[in-house]
């Protein structure tokens, strides 16, 4: 029994520190007059996701593809600040960013506010990114109220890497294919320890 343990510990962590390609798609068409802010498009694994960019300090040029982390917010050991509370509040963010009809002045200062959490502190000063800051903040001591955060992911680059690309969270609404494999992996192990 203890080896079936064993091996199912070894699936789960070999699945969970694979890398996977990504490719920067698009960085979108607004602008807030130095940087396009997107909605940013990343190509994970042949599917399109829109992503906000939670991390100022690397950049990513469009065309470009590498072998990135996905990480789940429940565990942000392998992405770049590893600051939980930080990605859950981008999270939250990024899904006001895709809310339908929400204005360009909005989508700055959302994607401001995200740099802010994370990676740039001077944005805060802005009063529409603290505005988008408030609201996150508050929605950290909500708990996040009918919000599911199991939905978001962050995309880094694997922290060995001597180039890091710009860090993004996108929202995968299924399973990832290496979640149904450790959970198909373990069944099978349950299957064979009984």
């Amino acid at each position: 029994m203890m080896r079936f343990v064993c091996l199912a510990v070894l699936l789960a962590a070999s699945l969970s520190a694979s890398t996977i390609p990504v490719t920067f798609v698009d960085n979108g068409s607004i602008s807030d007059s130095q940087y396009n802010v997107g909605p940013y498009t990343l190509a994970i694994d042949g599917k399109e996701f829109l992503a906000l960019c939670v991390d100022y300090q690397h950049s990513s040029n469009v065309g470009q593809t590498w072998d990135a982390n996905l990480s789940a917010l429940s565990d942000v050991s392998n992405t770049y600040y590893q600051d939980a509370a930080g990605y859950r509040q981008a999270a939250w963010l990024f899904a006001q960013i895709v809310t339908p009809g929400i204005s360009d002045q909005d989508h700055i200062d959302i994607q401001h506010a995200a740099w802010a959490l994370l990676s740039a502190p001077q944005f805060a000063a802005e009063a529409g990114a603290q505005y988008w800051l408030n609201l996150a903040a508050q929605q950290e001591l909500t708990g996040y109220l009918g919000f599911d955060l199991s939905q978001f992911r962050v995309v880094s680059s694997p922290l060995k890497n001597r180039i890091w690309q710009q860090e993004m969270i996108i929202r995968v609404e299924t399973p990832e294919p290496a979640t149904l494999a450790l959970l198909g992996g373990g069944l099978i192990l349950i299957g064979l320890s009984s």
